[in-house]
């Protein structure tokens, strides 16, 4: 349930991450953060703040990406206003209605 409230710096920091560097599969109830190897610190700390064990793969030699496959943290993620294929489609999430973002 850690993204069912955006409440604290913390899951805003992670929510905003996952807006500009993240991808959601509602399908699969997936969640995928790809970046590049140099930041593979970022992907560890993503790691720690979701409490999880998966691993953090090679994509290429260029990149590693770590998947983490949630219905909760997918659907939450959804309410909260993230999008699949949203590079064209991305708009800010509203404060009324159903979603949970709170501003700092």
């Amino acid at each position: 349930s850690i993204f069912e409230r955006i409440d604290n710096e913390e899951k805003s920091y992670w929510f905003g991450f996952l807006f500009t560097d993240g991808y959601i599969n509602y399908k699969k109830n997936s969640i995928t953060l790809c970046l590049s190897n140099k930041d593979f610190n970022i992907l560890e700390n993503f790691k720690l703040f979701l409490k999880t064990e998966k691993e953090i793969r090679k994509n290429n030699k260029f990149s590693s990406k770590v998947v983490i496959e949630n219905k909760k943290i997918a659907n939450d993620l959804k309410i909260n206003g993230l999008l699949q294929a949203k590079t064209h489609i991305l708009k800010f999430p509203k404060r009324a209605g159903k979603s949970t973002v709170k501003s700092f």
